[in-house]
């Protein structure tokens, strides 16, 4: 071999080592170029995942809130519905008592609501026909025990049913509707805790 062709041999295995070399490093910077574009994706799509699950779950929360809001009102609803409708079949089975057991409830009235003074007692027109016997006398006892001295209107109430106890000009309404309507809120009470 010439002094030439080493030289040029030379030239060509550095210019070799040279390409290699230039090569080496330029895909050694397109892999690290590569791998911060995988990683910069990788994290954001870690990040965009992060994002829509942290909102799906607010969603499901809100969604989740608003059922148990729904099923409360229905659940409430329903109470309600069935402690109107006890209210309801108490106030017709009122409405239904024989002749004994409607006066002797309206002498529980005049117990419970008499006071002292004088007093009439106010009966409806259909009441006021059908006083059994003795009634009045009844009912003149139990309001003296409260002190009140008691008779019996000939006028009559504008009531379904029940009666009135009028002290001058303060009347005592204790028609069914009147005394159901004043404890209303009680009456709801017991039956809730009762039914529920």
């Amino acid at each position: 071999m010439t002094g030439l062709e080493k030289i040029i041999n030379k030239i060509e295995t550095d210019n070799a080592d040279k390409c290699d070399r230039i090569i080496s490093s330029a895909e050694k910077q397109a892999q690290e170029i590569i791998d911060k574009a995988v990683s910069d994706a990788q994290n954001q799509a870690d990040d965009i995942i992060a994002k829509a699950n942290k909102k799906c779950g607010k969603i499901a929360e809100i969604d989740l809130s608003r059922n148990q809001q729904i099923q409360k009102q229905a659940v409430l609803s329903t109470k309600v519905k069935l402690i109107n409708d006890v209210i309801e079949k108490a106030s017709r089975k009122l409405d239904s008592m024989d002749d004994s057991s409607y006066f002797a409830f309206l002498l529980k009235l005049i117990e419970k609501y008499s006071r002292e003074g004088e007093c009439e007692m106010l009966l409806n027109k259909k009441d006021f026909s059908r006083v059994p016997e003795g009634f009045v006398s009844k009912a003149k006892e139990t309001a003296l025990k409260n002190g009140a001295v008691l008779t019996l209107s000939q006028e009559n109430a504008d009531i379904k049913n029940g009666l009135i106890l009028k002290y001058g000009l303060i009347e005592i309404n204790c028609s069914f509707d009147a005394l159901i309507d004043e404890n209303r809120e009680d009456i709801k009470e017991k039956i809730n805790s009762l039914l529920f």
